[in-house]
């Protein structure tokens, strides 16, 4: 009793939202978005989740711009498997496979030109 299951929004203390999405056995699973503390309902994290952490397919977002940062795979909240990493003006980073949130493997990793 009073754990919080199906779709629910959590607050930050100053009213703001902090997740948004589907819950089980209080953490946040499944579908679901995750916002900054400071940041006017700003992205900071959209995908699925495990137990509280992203887990599966997902993205991540530039604090300072909002776009995109990394669309990908993670595991246990770590990038990991196939995935696209972003400058802050959009640009490819890396495109790549990535292990416990760095490079590993196959990918490209782009130059600033």
């Amino acid at each position: 009793a009073g754990k919080r299951d199906g779709f629910g929004i959590l607050l930050y203390a100053n009213g703001s939202v902090q997740y948004e999405g589907n819950w089980k056995n209080d953490l946040v699973n499944g579908y679901s978005k995750k916002f900054r503390a400071k940041g006017n309902n700003l992205l900071q994290y959209e995908g699925n989740f495990v137990d509280g952490l992203p887990d599966g397919k997902g993205k991540m977002f530039h604090k300072s711009t909002g776009k995109v940062s990394y669309d990908g795979e993670f595991v246990m909240g770590k990038r990991h498997g196939f995935g696209v990493a972003y400058r802050k003006d959009g640009e490819k980073l890396y495109e790549g496979f990535w292990k416990d949130g760095l490079f590993d493997g196959d990918g490209t990793l782009y130059n600033d030109d």
